[in-house]
């Protein structure tokens, strides 16, 4: 069981590693340029823990199906099994949308880049109404920017736009 939950807990694990890294990095740099990376690396913090205490919920549950069914065949793919398969595949999908987010933020500017890279992360998670893959998008942009542009006064990439 240790194994598993070690398994599912690698990707995170490492992304929080580097975000700690870069936290300590950016301790020397000015209060005011280092307020939305303190924001984000405590808010990266918290999902964190949370990921680490659901999957480990999910990993007991998983045994305890699996030594449930030790009495089925072997070479019977379970519906667990397969759903497990496209929780590993979101995962890495997740993974490389927000790399490839990260990387497209200076050349296409923070308002076009969440736009899309929101719009990636709800088809990822599955929702495929119309109003919602644009509605949410369209807000989170508009109170991100509100927050940091507006009300912490925190440059953002302006990229194509020049906003």
């Amino acid at each position: 069981m240790i194994k598993a939950y070690l398994k599912k807990m690698v990707l995170s694990t490492v992304v929080m590693a580097w975000s700690t890294m870069y936290y300590i990095e950016c301790l020397g740099y000015s209060l005011k340029s280092r307020r939305l990376i303190q924001m984000v690396y405590f808010m990266m913090l918290g999902l964190y823990i949370i990921n680490g205490i659901t999957d480990y919920i999910e990993t007991k549950k998983e045994w305890s199906k699996k030594a449930d069914s030790k009495d089925s065949a072997k070479s019977e793919k379970t519906s667990s099994d397969i759903l497990a398969m496209l929780k590993e595949n979101k995962a890495v999908l997740l993974f490389a949308t927000l790399i490839l987010y990260v990387l497209g933020l200076d050349f296409l500017g923070f308002i076009i880049t969440t736009f899309i890279c929101c719009v990636i992360i709800l088809l990822v998670m599955g929702e495929r109404r119309i109003p919602m893959l644009i509605g949410m998008p369209i807000g989170l942009v508009v109170i991100l920017f509100l927050i940091f542009k507006v009300g912490l006064n925190v440059p953002l990439p302006t990229g194509i736009l020049g906003v």
